[in-house]
């Protein structure tokens, strides 16, 4: 039997609660996921039946690892079990290739061929690769975009008026995807000042508040009011000024008025027209108090610029946003059409008509979720609200208690281009009991140097959120394991596009991040052709 650290053992053996893994880069999370799995095969322990269990990754690859884990496990149990058990070992790694071991995508296939006609698709249909997916969606929108210009249709009028036709062509290819989270019939019938009030609406009620307390609490806000606390300068000017900032900082995330609240705060952010240094116990508190009040004034100047809304950019922005949603209605009926006629699914089709069927259909709902025992889930900070959706209905009343295994990590999601959501991992953790929230912080991977850095860097930047990486191995080089490469902007002369004031910062951004990445690839091939030994 293999080892297990202290954190894997819980992970493995937690039983009667729901778990939710937060597994660190290189601490073994796909051989806890393996462990767990085949726990609940143990011929000793009531074994489960291996067709219900079921174990979603995050892609084919990593199914076909953890698959290829078990059946090796599973092998070596074989060899070293007593008489008794061969027969049991025997069969289950013959069914070893009908384990349940596969992507969200390919689960929700086969749910829909199981239910084709509840779920009204078509059983036969083939699955877009995302090659495939994109050119196909990118002819469709082409050809209706066309057929809606000669038709004169207003909304994509304004769309090519705004954006040209590239533009508006990238702008659908990327909204018609996302067309759930969209809920076009609740803002379609509107009009464009209905919508630009509501924006508005909630700008003033629910972005404000958010800004005056990130303001309040920010270091340049405490900062000042530190100061003045603690020192009290014996000028007039100066000591109204401290009174209002002491008064008005702490006040301002409630201010009924924060417009001319700021505007207060403002005009009294200020150490010119208050005294000298002569007003204050020391030069050095003057300096103090003169730099932070210049910082907060700074961070203020910021704030009030974003607290007043132009009201003519903002009704246009509502026109546009109305015409964009009354052509992705359009243009994805139009695409989904063409999909069903050649008998094509793309992935978002999987994940709602999966979603619907379960939700829409109880008898279905109660049959796929008695048919699982146990639901894990690899990479979940990876997935979005939509596939959380689907976990949640698979697990019913059970989503608590014992039916779950999540495993993820928010400070590795990099799919947000791919909608991936950090948040929905933590939003269904916090869900879980306590006794289920459990850690799996030890470091196989890398010198303890190296996590040492990605503690303290990755500690300031998510806070008490953050669980530390322990390492599990010694430290081997005596160097610096850390290095640092900036790719700075070089100093370019005026271009035709400066000099006609156009903008050109996405450009040079483009090009700072092939430079960086070049520089990258050239360090990590000189390590490799060196003479030194590489140590992770």
């Amino acid at each position: 039997m293999p080892t297990f650290t202290h954190e894997q053992a819980r992970a493995i053996a937690t039983r009667d609660v729901s778990v939710a893994l937060s597994a660190g880069a290189g601490c073994g999370k796909t051989f806890v996921l393996t462990q767990r799995f085949l726990a609940h095969l143990d011929p000793a322990d009531n074994p489960a039946e291996l067709s219900s269990l079921v174990a979603i990754t995050f892609t084919d690859r990593a199914a076909r690892e953890m698959r290829d884990r078990v059946r090796t496990t599973c092998r070596n149990r074989l060899a070293e079990c007593p008489l008794d058990q061969v027969d049991y070992w025997q069969k289950l790694v013959r069914d070893l290739d009908g384990a349940r071991i596969s992507t969200i995508h390919s689960f929700c296939m086969t749910l829909l061929r199981s239910h084709a006609v509840e779920a009204r698709v078509d059983p036969q249909a083939r699955l877009f690769d995302e090659t495939t997916g994109t050119a196909f969606l990118q002819q469709s929108l082409s050809t209706t975009l066309h057929d809606l210009l000669v038709a004169r249709d207003p909304a994509v009028i304004a769309l090519f008026k705004a954006f040209g036709w590239e533009g508006a062509l990238d702008l659908l290819g990327r909204l018609i995807p996302q067309r759930y989270r969209l809920r076009a019939a609740d803002w379609i019938d509107r009009t464009p000042e209905e919508l630009a009030e509501l924006w508005r609406s909630a700008w003033r009620q629910d972005a404000v508040p958010i800004l005056l307390k990130e303001l309040v609490e920010s270091s340049s806000a405490r900062r000042v009011l530190e100061l003045l606390r603690d020192n009290v300068p014996d000028h007039d000017v100066m000591a109204r000024r401290r009174e209002i900032l002491i008064d008005g900082l702490p006040a301002l995330a409630a201010s009924p008025d924060p417009v001319s609240a700021v505007e207060t705060l403002l005009e009294n952010a200020a150490i010119k027209g208050g005294g000298t240094k002569k007003n204050w116990d020391s030069e050095e508190i003057y300096n103090d108090v003169r730099d932070a009040l210049a910082e907060l004034r700074e961070s203020l100047k910021k704030l009030a610029s974003k607290l007043q809304i132009d009201s003519d950019s903002t009704g246009e922005s509502a026109e546009i946003s109305l015409a964009a949603l009354r052509a992705v209605t359009h243009a994805g009926a139009a695409y989904d059409q063409r999909k069903r006629d050649e008998g094509w699914l793309d992935f978002d089709d999987l994940l709602i008509s999966a979603r619907d069927l379960l939700r829409d259909h109880p008898d279905v709902r109660r049959r796929a979720a008695a048919g699982i025992s146990l639901l894990m889930v690899d990479e979940f900070q990876d997935t979005d609200r939509l596939q959380a959706e689907i976990v949640r209905l698979l697990c019913g009343d059970n989503l608590a208690r014992g039916k779950l295994f999540l495993v993820g990590d928010i400070k590795q999601s990099i799919y947000r281009f791919r909608r991936a959501e950090p948040a929905v991992f933590r939003k269904l953790r916090q869900e879980l009991p306590k006794a289920g929230r459990l850690p799996l912080t030890g470091n196989f991977r890398s010198q303890p140097a190296i996590l040492h850095f990605v503690n303290a860097l990755c500690d300031s930047a998510l806070g008490g959120e953050y669980e530390p990486l322990a390492p599990q191995t010694p430290q081997i080089t005596s160097g610096p394991c850390i290095e640092f490469l900036f790719a700075w902007p070089e100093a370019e002369p005026a271009s035709e596009d400066d000099a006609a004031g156009v903008d050109s910062g996405r450009e040079k951004v483009h090009v700072l991040r092939q430079r960086e990445a070049d520089w990258i690839a050239r360090r990590l091939r000189a390590l490799l052709d060196g003479k030194s030994a590489v140590v992770r």
